[in-house]
């Protein structure tokens, strides 16, 4: 159930930049189509048309699908709400639109947080919607059984057309998956939702965030993974050629010192339960997985997950059986997710029992 194809993986997070990584616990959505060319695209008429004054809020709906951040976002159209809404992108207000799914095991971690946020934002007029393009039976009922757990606007996007407005326009095929849209109806950010999102929706909301310094500073931080995804596909080619666990390391212990935690968390899984026993280089995988929980203060569930296999692997039982725990506790409520990590807690605790 957990094998997946690494460099697929890492492509599409050099894409999304922050968005799932690992196995089902972040699992990818099937690909949206591709967005149509501009000059297909189909028309629409401005909701609001802009005034001569930049300063002013206004907002209107774009003629093309936006593509890069600053567009203009596309409008919310033809959504049928399962709760809450309509929702309509209006000036003067802010939008977070999350992308998402009923099967989707790192969207129903999600799902707390966005409420958190939609309750902590609700007076800065900041609108909080998540979308699924799912079966309107099958969405009713998992938000009904959430509850106030899930407590913002749930619509769904049927057609596909709002899909492709915003995660097909820009090339993004992994869920979950926010965008932020300002107050002048322009796209801010785009990401996780867990990510730096509430960073920038406060600087959004305060008029301090520069979009402009944040894409360049977006396509800095895509190519360094560029780079670092060539350097994790060339480590597994040496792996794959019979080279030495020391010859093969020598090609990815830079990446170590520089890779984020996403990527380190992937390779370290990878390595440990990809590669065949007598190549497999566990000490190298828990630097990998140990950095990368440091990196997330130990607060994030599939990182802590992939960090207790590697000390497990290492013959560290009894700290593979504390990390676990921990990362069991954060993923309480979501059935599959517990199950999955419950299934190694209790080999690690087994095998801990075994050797007193």
């Amino acid at each position: 159930m957990r094998r997946r194809n690494a460099i697929l993986i890492l492509t599409t997070y050099l894409v999304v930049l922050g968005g799932c990584t690992k196995r089902p616990v972040t699992q990818p959505q099937a690909k949206e189509p591709a967005p149509e060319p501009a000059a297909a695209a189909p028309k629409a008429e401005p909701a609001i048309q802009p005034t001569a004054d930049a300063a002013a809020p206004e907002t209107a709906k774009p003629a093309v699908m936006p593509t890069k951040i600053g567009d203009a976002a596309w409008p919310l159209e033809g959504l049928e709400f399962v709760k809450g809404g309509p929702v309509k992108i209006e000036p003067g207000k802010a939008y977070i639109v999350e992308f998402w799914a009923t099967w989707c095991p790192p969207c129903r971690v999600t799902i707390p947080h966005l409420t958190e946020v939609a309750h902590k934002y609700k007076d800065k007029k900041v609108v909080v919607t998540g979308i699924s393009t799912e079966k309107i039976d099958l969405v009713k009922a998992f938000v009904a059984k959430q509850a106030e757990n899930m407590d913002y606007n749930v619509a769904v996007d049927s057609t596909g057309r709002v899909s492709k407005g915003y995660m097909g326009a820009f090339g993004v095929n992994t869920i979950p998956h926010a965008f932020i849209v300002d107050p002048k109806g322009r796209i801010a950010w785009y990401g996780h939702p867990m990510d730096d999102m509430e960073r920038v929706l406060d600087g959004v909301l305060a008029g301090t965030f520069d979009s402009a310094a944040y894409a360049r500073t977006r396509a800095e931080e895509q190519a360094k993974l560029e780079t670092n995804l060539e350097t994790y596909r060339a480590y597994f080619e040496k792996i794959g050629s019979g080279a030495t666990i020391q010859e093969a390391r020598a090609v990815i212990e830079k990446l170590i010192d520089q890779a984020p935690a996403e990527l380190l968390n992937q390779l370290s899984w990878e390595i440990l339960t990809e590669v065949e026993e007598s190549k497999r280089d566990k000490e190298l995988a828990l630097k990998a997985a140990e950095k990368a929980n440091t990196m997330t203060e130990g607060k994030n569930a599939s990182i802590l997950d992939t960090y207790a296999l590697a000390l497990f692997q290492n013959g560290k039982t009894a700290e593979a059986i504390a990390a676990q725990e921990k990362a069991l506790e954060l993923v309480k409520g979501d059935a599959a997710a517990e199950a999955d990590m419950q299934t190694r807690l209790t080999k690690y605790k087994a095998t801990a029992s075994s050797t007193q």
